[in-house]
């Protein structure tokens, strides 16, 4: 009976410690905060650093193409420069041919003014000359005549 005593002792200390073990540790879990915000809290961290990942390559792309959207438009500038330039010297060439053109005009306007004035001079003495040989035809007739009446010869 001393064995079956000391084997239930055994056995009540054993439980006591048991218990006492579970309540301590019962005790520091009760205290302990619940895990399930900090969880949910790291799960929601991962979800956002996902999308942050995600973020980063859209905005890496986006990036990209508003750069390759400025090249556009600095060459779209460019273009705009380059016609302007070329419109410019068009208008200039114009200019300069307008003015050779009008400057050749002008010459060949004098030219021919002084061909004019010339032809108008030759044409005055060659008229004059033209009198000048009717008055001395006539003179010369005149005379033959009268020396032909002087000499009696008719002429016709």
């Amino acid at each position: 009976m001393v064995a079956y005593q000391g084997t239930i002792d055994a056995l009540t200390t054993r439980s006591k410690v048991a218990e006492s073990a579970f309540l301590s540790l019962y005790k520091l879990l009760a205290e302990a905060p619940d895990p399930y915000p900090i969880l949910e809290a790291t799960v929601a961290e991962l979800v956002n650093a996902e999308e942050a990942a995600s973020l980063k390559e859209e905005n890496a792309r986006l990036r990209a193409q508003l750069e390759k959207q400025g090249d556009v438009n600095l060459l779209r500038q460019q273009l705009r420069q380059k016609e302007a330039q070329t419109e410019e010297a068009i208008q200039q060439r114009v200019a300069q041919k307008e003015t050779e053109m009008m400057a050749l005009f002008d010459e060949k306007e004098r030219n021919w003014n002084e061909r004019e004035l010339e032809y108008q001079r030759q044409l005055t003495e060659t008229r004059e000359m033209v009198k000048e040989l009717k008055v001395s035809q006539e003179l010369a007739s005149a005379r033959i005549n009268a020396q032909d009446e002087k000499f009696g010869i008719i002429s016709l």
